[in-house]
Order: structure tokens, then C-alpha cells, then sequence
């Protein structure tokens, strides 16, 4: 099944994508600020070209990795005979801590976080907002993960259910839509929850730098990141950034080499 993984992912993330956006549609959380057409021209390009730069960039990706990793019996897991089913289970969550911890630290590391504010920059969020990530951060992030695939000799069906959860888990948390609360209370208590994330879109920092998790929300409770803020005060974006700005695809490529208030204080 893992040689059909590129068509599986990409038919999930594409109906999960339709899915979400219907749902904000029909149920909106918050009114949008900006010209949706011109953020998702942005968002969807930016995704776009990510996708292309990582399969010209790239050699083999996590999926591949794991497959080596496995013939040729490198790291952890591969030096064990656990079962295979708690081969796979290990591998989804020490993947998802690792993204937990990757993304603390391009929000506590300063040269790190040039490349992370593009992701920040947006004053609105929505399913397309989990395709805004700088073409920089997309390389690192995958250079991290082949790594710590090799380390961990991950399971190749573990690799390739836990890419298809990140990507669904992404569009899903950044929807701009909300659960009911009895429901979002017993969901949020396993799963990142759009509210949950939102919050982390805060224009405060002391709110931005907290609920760093994308599929669980046990890491921030375990590292105390985790923050339960009113969603009607919550204000969007990264100052000083002009909302013009945000929807101009040079501009965000150009961010992290860009002098401005915005890196010089953290």
C-alpha cells in the first residue's frame, strides 16, 4: 500500500481541504478582514510551489526514508522486535512530539522564527492557512524529519499515517470554523481543536508563544505550553505588518531577510 501513499495522501488532503472549507462557509467563526480570493491565491500558491520544491529538492522523502531505514535495518525500532503494530503507534507519536518541539523552537529562536513569521503574518485564518508556511521552513522541516526518521527507524505505515493525520489535522485546525462547546471540550481534550489553535494566531505574543501542538494536545499540557483563551478577544496577524502586504507572495518570500521591527524584539 505504500507505493500508492502519494495518491492517498494528496485524494485526503483534497477532499479534507473541500470538506473544511464548507464547513467555514456554512459556519463561520469569525468575519474575514482580507479579500478571501487574494489569500487563497497565496495560501494555495504557496502550498503549490512548497510541493513542487520539495519533490525537485528533496530525494526521498519521510516515507522513503522509513522504507530504507528498514531494508537496511537503521535505527531504533529496526534493532527491535516489537510488534509491528506498536512499532507504528511509536512512530505517530514521536513524530508528532518531534513537530510539537520543532515548533517551539522556530518561535524561541530568533533566526528560526524569521522564517516561521510568514506563517504569522495573516490577520485571518482559515483551511488554507495550513499551507502558508515559507518555502525555507518547508525544506528544514523535512531535513528534521528524514533525520529523525533514520534515528528512530520509524515504521514505514506509521510515517504514512502520520503524514496523512498532519496534513487532515492541519487543514482542521486552522478552519475557520468553531465546535460546539460541549463537544469542543471532550475533543480539545485529545485532539488540537481549531479554537485551541486560533489562539496560537494571537497578535500577543504571550499567546502566540503557546499551544504549539498540531494533532495531539497532550504536549502542551505535558510541557505546559497549553492556553484556553476567550475567542472574542482574540485579535490575528503579527504587528507591524500592513494587511496589504500579507496577500503578496513576494512579500512573504522576501519576509525573512526583510530588517524590520518585527525581528529586531522578540
Amino acid at each position: 500500500m505504500t507505493e500508492y501513499e502519494p495518491i492517498i495522501r494528496s485524494a485526503i488532503f483534497i477532499i479534507t481541504l473541500a470538506i473544511i472549507m464548507l464547513w467555514e462557509h456554512h459556519a463561520p467563526a469569525r468575519a474575514l478582514i482580507l479579500n478571501l480570493k487574494k489569500r487563497l491565491a497565496v495560501n494555495l500558491g504557496l502550498g503549490f510551489c512548497n510541493m513542487i520544491l520539495l519533490r525537485l529538492l528533496v530525494p526521498i522523502l519521510a516515507l522513503e526514508t522509513a522504507i530504507h531505514a528498514q531494508q537496511n535495518t537503521i535505527g531504533l525500532l529496526n534493532q527491535t522486535k516489537l510488534p509491528h503494530a506498536l512499532s507504528i503507534l511509536i512512530t505517530i507519536l514521536a513524530l508528532d512530539l518531534l513537530i510539537y518541539a520543532q515548533h517551539a523552537l522556530l518561535h524561541k529562536i530568533p533566526a528560526l522564527w524569521r522564517i516561521h513569521a510568514a506563517h504569522h503574518t495573516d490577520p485571518d485564518i482559515d483551511a488554507s492557512s495550513a499551507l502558508r508556511f515559507h518555502p525555507i521552513e518547508i525544506l528544514l522541516s523535512m531535513g528534521i524529519k528524514i533525520t529523525a526518521v533514520y534515528a528512530l527507524g520509524a515504521a514505514a505505515y506509521g510515517v504514512m499515517i502520520f503524514e496523512i493525520l498532519l496534513s487532515s489535522m492541519a487543514i482542521f485546525n486552522h478552519a475557520n470554523a468553531s465546535i460546539k462547546k460541549p463537544y469542543e471540550k471532550y475533543i480539545r481534550a485529545i485532539l488540537v481543536t481549531p479554537d485551541m489553535h486560533r489562539t496560537h494566531h494571537s497578535i500577543r505574543q504571550g499567546e502566540r508563544d503557546t499551544n504549539f501542538g498540531f494533532i495531539l494536545s497532550l504536549w502542551d499540557r505535558i510541557f505546559r505550553t497549553y492556553t484556553d483563551k476567550p475567542q472574542k478577544t482574540l485579535t490575528l496577524g503579527l504587528p507591524p505588518c500592513k494587511p496589504a502586504d500579507t496577500t503578496r507572495l513576494l512579500w512573504i518570500l522576501q519576509l525573512p531577510f526583510l530588517t524590520r521591527l518585527l525581528f529586531a524584539k522578540r
